[in-house]
């Protein structure tokens, strides 16, 4: 069982090694048997999905930061094997910026999250580099 303070360090420290493109370090917080589900995303993916993506987001905006001193918002249930961090997140895309926000609540086992709900405001961030924009009609 993870303490709530776990769970927050853990956290902290997983973000952190996203935003150090610490790969090794990032994927020693999930376990093997990680499950991850993304709002809008039609399948979940494990582990070595999971870092892909991670990685794939960091090579397209390669300025990107999660925003985690202090979270929007931080809590764990009573035992503590359940938290929810909700962060900013900017960078830069096709050189323009971006800054959104996003949830993710998760279940730890053993300091490792092995469950993941992943809710990220895409759309905010199209507008903000002109993705979202449609074409005007005649």
């Amino acid at each position: 069982m993870v303490l709530s303070s776990t769970a927050l360090e853990n956290m902290h420290a997983i973000d952190a090694a996203w935003n150090g493109r610490q790969w090794e370090r990032y994927a020693s917080f999930l376990a093997d048997d990680l499950e991850v589900q993304t709002a809008g995303e039609a399948s979940s993916h494990g582990k070595r999905d999971h870092v892909e993506k991670a990685r794939a987001l960091c090579a397209a905006c390669p300025d990107a930061v999660v925003h985690s001193d202090p979270y929007i918002e931080f809590f764990t249930n009573a035992e503590g094997d359940k938290s929810c961090s909700v962060a900013r997140i900017t960078g830069t895309l096709s050189g323009l910026p971006f800054e959104t926000s996003f949830a993710s609540i998760c279940t730890w086992r053993d300091g490792q999250i092995v469950h993941q709900l992943q809710f990220i405001d895409t759309e905010t961030a199209k507008r903000q580099v002109g993705a979202g924009e449609q074409a005007a009609e005649p």
